[in-house]
């Protein structure tokens, strides 16, 4: 979905085990892994020699890097985690700059979601927040370029690329 766009600076999201780094990084003179906790995406980045990443802390809903700075950002399997999403949106629509894009995922928690959650032993509730909150407020500060559902029949996740105008 993002395979054309050439970026000068990229921000990995809520990074985790810093997955999408060995690929992401490539295409960019500088990526930031931001995280909570950044200890994997350090290991990733020192095991496949990453140069050009970046690694930054996450703290207090804020992103500590200047306005409309960013190109492109990845939020992956990570929004739906977030209590205050008002403020972690507008943040992200801060440090993007003018046409960057913003491709997000997440669960769908439709019926087959939850069962497979519960077959592999998750209980409760872990979201704070729904893919429908969540799109919804991408939506109101960025125009929706592409979505698609991984399974048609029975969407699983949701994947969406969206454009700060």
């Amino acid at each position: 979905m993002t395979k054309d766009i050439q970026c000068e600076k990229i921000l990995d999201f809520g990074s985790g085990s810093g997955v999408i780094l060995p690929s992401c990084a490539p295409r960019s003179k500088i990526t930031y892994a931001l995280d909570i906790n950044p200890i994997l995406v350090k290991k990733t980045k020192k095991e496949y020699g990453l140069k050009n990443v970046e690694v930054v802390n996450y703290l207090n809903s804020s992103i500590p890097l200047p306005s409309e700075s960013i190109d492109l950002i990845y939020a992956l399997e990570v929004l739906e985690h977030i209590e205050d999403l008002d403020r972690v949106i507008s943040e992200i629509h801060r440090v993007c700059k003018k046409n960057a894009y913003l491709l997000f995922s997440g669960p769908t928690e439709n019926l087959f979601y939850k069962a497979g959650r519960a077959f592999a032993g998750f209980k409760g509730d872990y979201h704070k927040t729904s893919l429908n909150s969540i799109t919804e407020k991408i939506e109101n500060r960025f125009i929706c370029l592409r979505q698609s559902k991984l399974f048609k029949f029975i969407p699983i996740y949701f994947l969406g690329l969206y454009r700060k105008v």
